[in-house]
């Protein structure tokens, strides 16, 4: 990962501050830096094995395998 990409994820976290996201969901204090910080290793864990399933599957296809899990996941809980 190169710094192009740090800088994007760290633009698209100012940028969600910046929106009101710190508003909505009643972060004060170092919340919101605790949180961007434990959403950026996972991040960077599941991006390298869904580009590997992009280049098998097509695009599409793929989402909709994400979509559906998605619906599931809470309706298994």
């Amino acid at each position: 990962m190169g710094p192009a990409k740090i800088t994007d994820i760290s633009q698209i976290s100012g940028n969600a501050r910046i929106a009101g996201l710190t508003d909505d969901l009643h972060l004060a204090g170092l919340q919101y830096n605790t949180a961007v910080t434990l959403f950026f290793p996972p991040y960077c864990l599941f991006e390298v094995p869904s580009n590997i399933v992009l280049k098998i599957i097509r695009p599409s296809l793929w989402l909709s395998i994400l979509l559906f899990s998605w619906g599931i996941a809470p309706a298994i809980i």
